[in-house]
C-alpha cells in the first residue's frame, strides 16, 4: 500500500460530504479516521471512520487500535492507498492544536485533515501536510 506525497488535499465531492456527516454525527466529541483512494484515483474517495477512544474525546482523539488495524487491512485487501488522517474540532477553528503537533506522525507523505464544526451550519475543512515538524495548510480540491 503505497503512500503519495500530497501538495493539495484532493477529495471527491461525495467523500467530502461523507466526511462532514461523520464528523457532525460525532458531536460534541471529536471524530477521527483515515482517508484513502482507489488505485486509479488521484483524490480521496473513501472515508474510514475510526472510533475515538481518547479519555477526553471532546477535545482530543486517539484511534481505537482494533478499528485502525481493520481499516488498514481493508485498504490493503482492496488495493487502496492511505492518503490522510482526519479529525474534527467540534468547537474551534481548523488549526492544529498543541496536541495535534505532538500526536501526529512526522510523515510528509500524508495529508492531515481538520474538520471544524465551530459553525455547524458551515463546516470548515482544512488539509495540511507536515514536514520538519510544522504543519503547512494546502489547498482543498473537490473533484
Amino acid at each position: 500500500m503505497m503512500r503519495t506525497n500530497e501538495t493539495s488535499g484532493k477529495i471527491t465531492k461525495s467523500a467530502y460530504e461523507e466526511l462532514i456527516l461523520i464528523c457532525s454525527k460525532a458531536l460534541p466529541m471529536e471524530a477521527c479516521g483515515v482517508l484513502a483512494r482507489s488505485e486509479n484515483e488521484d483524490a480521496a474517495t473513501i472515508i474510514f471512520p475510526i472510533k475515538n477512544v481518547h479519555n477526553s474525546p471532546s477535545n482530543s482523539f486517539s484511534f481505537d487500535p482494533k478499528e485502525w488495524t481493520t481499516a488498514f487491512f481493508e485498504m490493503q485487501k482492496k488495493g487502496q492507498t492511505l492518503v490522510g488522517i482526519y479529525h474534527s474540532h467540534p468547537h474551534s477553528a481548523p488549526f492544529p492544536s498543541l496536541r495535534d503537533y505532538s500526536g501526529f506522525l512526522p510523515s510528509s507523505e500524508l495529508t492531515y485533515w481538520i474538520v471544524s464544526l465551530e459553525n455547524s451550519l458551515a463546516p470548515n475543512v482544512q488539509p495540511y501536510t507536515k514536514s520538519n515538524g510544522y504543519f503547512k495548510a494546502v489547498s482543498l480540491v473537490l473533484t
